[in-house]
């Protein structure tokens, strides 16, 4: 029985991969606007799971921090205190901001129909998830086999449809290992000492009298 049991849990990374499995059957089959708007509530969607990881176990105050119409409601508050508190990289917050532009583009402007189109190519083209992929494989294979992997990535990364895609699914994959392993800091660790404490660090300067 507990053999059974054990076979039918998925882990987060079977879910994960699930997930991204599906992502990436809808990406292949659907517009241009859907996945750019699509794409964009998946890691958006993952940002907030991730800040109620690290949040304070505090429930009702965390939801009314996260509703729509709070400080933490838009996507942009989001990535800039999830980049401010440590929790993803330069790289990762300057992608989140340039899907968050492509996916304004296309919610907003009806003539935005399509990824080649400016100004979405030109934000797709700055994306840096690509290119963090294509030199993961440097510090993990010889040489040789390093530059057909990254030229296979910008083989498959060729246009702005493709590199959007592949940066969505990066960085989805990315939140998600970052919400599996990140911890709730104990409150004190903020501090050197208890700043609540009625003596503070102990002094090695003599006292009077």
């Amino acid at each position: 029985m507990a053999k059974n049991r054990e076979n039918t849990t998925k882990s987060a990374e079977d879910i994960g991969a699930e997930v991204i499995a599906e992502m990436d059957r809808e990406f292949h089959e659907s517009s241009d606007r859907v996945i750019a708007i699509v794409g964009a509530a998946y890691l958006d969607s993952m940002l907030e799971r991730l800040l109620r990881q690290v949040f304070i176990e505090a429930p009702d105050e965390v939801e009314r921090l996260l509703r729509p119409d709070s400080p933490l409601g838009s996507n942009g508050s989001r990535y800039e205190i999830a980049y401010c508190l440590g929790l993803i990289t330069r790289d990762q917050r300057h992608d989140l901001k340039v899907i968050a532009k492509i996916r304004n583009t296309f919610a907003h402007d009806f003539k935005a129909n399509s990824f080649d189109v400016p100004p979405v190519r030109d934000f797709c083209a700055s994306l840096r998830q690509p290119a963090v992929l294509a030199a993961m494989p440097t510090q993990l294979v010889s040489a040789t086999t390093a530059e057909t992997m990254a030229k296979y990535v910008c083989d498959i990364t060729a246009t702005p449809r493709e590199k959007y895609r592949m940066s969505i699914i990066m960085l989805f994959g990315s939140l998600l290992r970052r919400i599996k392993y990140v911890r709730r800091a104990d409150p004190n660790s903020w501090f050197s000492y208890n700043p609540d404490s009625l003596v503070g660090p102990q002094s090695h300067e003599p006292s009077g009298g």
